[in-house]
């Protein structure tokens, strides 16, 4: 998986995102944005009905939609689920919908009432992303925002080689951190590093933090800032 611009960009690119976050479709109603809103739509049967987000998307992964109509009537209603939520979980009135598959839209059919619930919990998780060039380097990305190291913050300068401490399947723990930096940061993130080391052991883990892409550089003082990561590499293995 390679990053592309929109994805590096974050809150930069969102005016690229569907020019109708909530869209009338055939069969119904499809959502393709999770923003904070009231979303006008007609029904089948050319009710107008509203569909309302809760949420504080991308931060969390928790979106809440609320239908709101005339009478009650049977259509269906297409949600996007983004290819980075790999444990999605989604519930119509606390019913849970299994088989979401990500990179697709989960289509749920029903007779769709005033204060009908749809939540939707997408995967957050922090992942590690490699170059797999002979030039190793490495990314992380939460949810669909990528991050970035920035020298504005304490630890170890962003030119000292990092390895991001992940699980086997590229995860990595991320820890909301405060802001205390004075400037507009929309997310602060600690996470584990290991240090470049030549010791028989190895080096301790340091902990570093990370900010989204958009917020990287735009503090009051100039700084310099980081999202691929040089990473050692094995020549025997290239």
């Amino acid at each position: 998986m390679g990053l592309n611009c929109c994805e590096a960009s974050g809150p930069r690119g969102l005016f690229l995102y569907p020019l109708q976050t909530v869209m009338e479709r055939k069969e119904g109603v499809q959502v393709n944005y999770f923003a904070e809103g009231t979303f006008k739509f007609k029904t089948l049967k050319a009710q107008v009905a509203t569909l309302k987000q809760t949420t504080t998307y991308p931060r969390s992964g928790v979106i809440e939609m609320v239908i709101d109509m005339p009478k009650a009537e049977n259509f269906e209603i297409f949600l996007r689920i983004p290819q980075y939520s790999k444990a999605t979980k989604l519930a119509v009135n606390g019913q849970v919908i299994n088989d979401v598959q990500r990179g697709s839209y989960a289509k749920i059919s029903r007779v769709w009432k005033t204060g009908d619930k749809i939540t939707l919990e997408l995967d957050m998780r922090g992942h590690v992303v490699n170059t797999g060039s002979t030039a190793a380097s490495a990314a992380i990305i939460r949810g669909p925002i990528v991050l970035a190291r920035d020298s504005r913050f304490a630890g170890a300068a962003i030119t000292t080689m990092m390895k991001p401490y992940a699980d086997k399947d590229g995860y990595i723990n991320l820890t909301e951190v405060k802001n205390t930096t004075g400037d507009n940061i929309l997310m602060l993130y600690r996470a584990t590093f290991v240090p470049e080391a030549y010791t028989e052991k190895g080096a301790a883990g340091a902990k570093l933090i990370l900010c989204d892409y958009a917020s990287a550089g735009n503090g009051k003082l100039s700084s310099s800032f980081q999202v691929w990561m040089p990473q050692l590499i094995k020549p025997a293995e290239k």
